[in-house]
């Protein structure tokens, strides 16, 4: 660094350009005239504060962050010794002025003394509730310099950084749960029965069934006992709680829910229906709060509706219309019921044409925002019933022009969903394309 390029040189000629005296330019900027005075004129010159550098150049007119590239690379110049209450201030404007370039250059320069990563992992627990998008940023540096792997400081990291990008994209969803996945039995326990829920649904929509029923054995595993630790206390407390975000029961239903998830989709009805069983009525578990209550009623909902699909899996047809009247009282499970409906009426070959007239109008609007599910969910729905319906009209000899309009939607799941499972299915579907439309 020059002589003339530093912080204050640039602060004593724009100073002068401007007019001001030390008497003057305190009064405007709110800068003590003895710090101004140590800062620009001591030798050696007393260091600023990036506060005192955002007033006076709020003072002079000049951008925020205005020499914060001199004033970054000062704080680590070799005459200088790290002062992470100099630099800690530094990391917040720069979140806060959403500088990743400022930001990157302060967090490479600090982790090369590995020593402040533990003071970096609590500003960014004390920054996460700011939602700032730059806070993960910090995470992913206390990964990339942790010292130790197996550390609970690590997991967080990786923890914070899966739940940022949980929901918004199934394809991310699932990157990030797998570098969470070796890191879950770090956490804090509440922060494990989340992780391992969460990390489940994200291998649901990408239909990696082996990680979701992994999730889902842990869960259950870590719920009884937590569970069973409570009801062997002698006076235990009237509310069962662990500390979790949510309520115990949603740990432990979802679990049984997502067990039977996997029976199903890897085609063991019977144990799907046993499980749906299962969490149908948890009424009977103690220390359920307002939540917990409300999630046992949630569940049975739930539960109804699989044990209506598992039974029209398992070839019981006389439940089909138990299963409709079901759908028309709980408008918010039509989407995943209809793909069950047509998903079996395509594996048995009988015929729901009523059924699908009925819901005409929800087939219409699976790409409709929906309060109930995510988009990328919508979208996952959108593809696989498509799919079904096709089939169907093409198994049922539906006129072409209905076929071929159903079929156009595929260019839509192409711009929308999953395209290594819409290009499966596009090839499942080239033979009913040519016999149907030649």
């Amino acid at each position: 660094m020059t002589k003339l390029k530093t912080v204050r040189h640039e602060l004593e000629k724009e100073i002068a350009e401007q007019g001001y005296n030390l008497s003057s330019f305190s009064r405007i900027s709110g800068v003590n005239r003895g710090v101004l005075s140590a800062t620009l004129n001591s030798a050696p010159p007393k260091p600023i504060s990036v506060n005192q550098l955002d007033q006076m150049t709020a003072a002079l007119g000049r951008p925020e962050g205005w020499l914060y590239e001199l004033f970054i690379e000062e704080c680590f110049s070799a005459d200088e010794k790290i002062n992470w209450r100099r630099i800690r201030p530094l990391i917040i404007r720069c979140v806060e002025l959403q500088r990743n370039d400022y930001l990157e250059r302060t967090l490479y320069l600090l982790l090369e003394a590995p020593s402040y990563t533990d003071e970096l992992f609590q500003l960014a627990e004390s920054l996460r509730q700011t939602k700032e998008p730059l806070v993960m940023m910090l995470y992913k540096y206390i990964i990339k310099y942790e010292r130790s792997a197996h550390s609970e400081r690590m997991a967080i990291s990786h923890y914070r950084l899966f739940i940022d990008i949980v929901g918004s994209d199934a394809e991310n969803s699932y990157v990030y749960a797998l570098k969470l996945h070796d890191f879950i039995e770090y956490l804090p326990l509440p922060l494990q029965l989340e992780a391992y829920h969460r990390c489940a649904n994200s291998y649901y929509w990408v239909e990696h069934w082996d990680k979701m029923e992994y999730c889902a054995d842990r869960l259950i595993e870590m719920t009884q006992r937590i569970y069973q630790e409570y009801t062997e206390i002698k006076n235990p407390p009237a509310m069962l709680s662990i500390g979790t975000e949510r309520s115990f029961v949603v740990y432990y239903g979802q679990a049984l829910l997502i067990k039977g998830t996997f029976y199903e989709y890897t085609g063991n009805y019977v144990k799907a229906l046993e499980y749906a069983h299962k969490y149908y009525d948890l009424s009977y578990l103690k220390g359920l709060d307002t939540e917990g209550q409300q999630e046992v009623q949630k569940l049975r909902i739930f539960a109804e509706g699989n044990i209506y699909g598992m039974n029209l899996h398992l070839g019981h047809f006389e439940v089909l219309e138990q299963y409709v009247n079901y759908l028309e009282n709980h408008t918010s499970e039509i989407i995943p019921g209809l793909l069950v409906i047509l998903t079996v009426a395509n594996k048995y070959e009988f015929n729901i044409d009523n059924v699908l007239d009925q819901f005409a109008s929800d087939i219409d609007s699976l790409l409709q925002p929906n309060e109930h599910y995510r988009e990328f969910a919508l979208n996952a729905y959108y593809t696989n019933t498509i799919y079904q319906l096709a089939l169907y009209q093409a198994k049922h000899n539906k006129p072409n022009q209905q076929l071929k309009y159903t079929l156009s939607h595929f260019e839509t799941s192409l711009n929308k969903c999953n395209m290594k499972r819409t290009m499966d299915i596009t090839s499942l579907l080239q033979e009913f394309i040519r016999s149907s439309l030649e």
